[in-house]
């Protein structure tokens, strides 16, 4: 009896941690679906601030896909998009150039408390982090809500 319960509970665990980790590798494309109901697009041209971090974050070996979110009366958005949660978590730990980015939205200069921060001003969701970019605030707080409601 004993032994069929633990068993059970295997099972379980491993189910809920295989549909947690998929949750997490599915974020972007209903991300960038959001945006595109919203009337952003997606480009491939960086400039180069986002060629610098994506450069910090290769010398790291952080295997990340940065894509660009435009909407040309709004603004534009960053979204890094890493392989899981884990690594995202490490890399803002690591990553002076991502803290940087994150920081020009997020005022704290703790590093452990910087991703709660991001996370809870709803620059992260899943497995991406939304790096935004406009001249109103208003805008910025226009793409993150986007981003956080994906």
């Amino acid at each position: 009896m004993n032994r069929s319960v633990k068993i059970i509970s295997l099972v379980l665990v491993m189910t809920l941690l295989c549909c947690s980790l998929c949750a997490c590798a599915n974020a972007y494309p209903r991300i960038l679906e959001a945006f595109q109901e919203e009337g952003f697009s997606e480009s491939s041209n960086f400039d180069s601030l986002m060629n610098s971090l994506k450069e910090s974050l290769e010398q790291q070996e952080t295997p990340v896909s940065i894509h660009l979110i435009y909407n040309v009366t709004v603004g534009s958005a960053f979204v890094i998009e890493f392989k899981s949660t884990q690594e995202m978590r490490d890399t803002i730990a690591n990553n002076e150039e991502l803290q940087t980015q994150l920081k020009n939205v997020v005022e704290n200069e703790d590093v452990q408390q910087l991703y709660r921060d991001a996370k809870e001003a709803g620059l992260v969701n899943g497995n991406c982090v939304l790096i935004p970019f406009s001249l109103f605030p208003s805008n910025v707080r226009e793409m993150i809500d986007i981003f956080k409601n994906a």
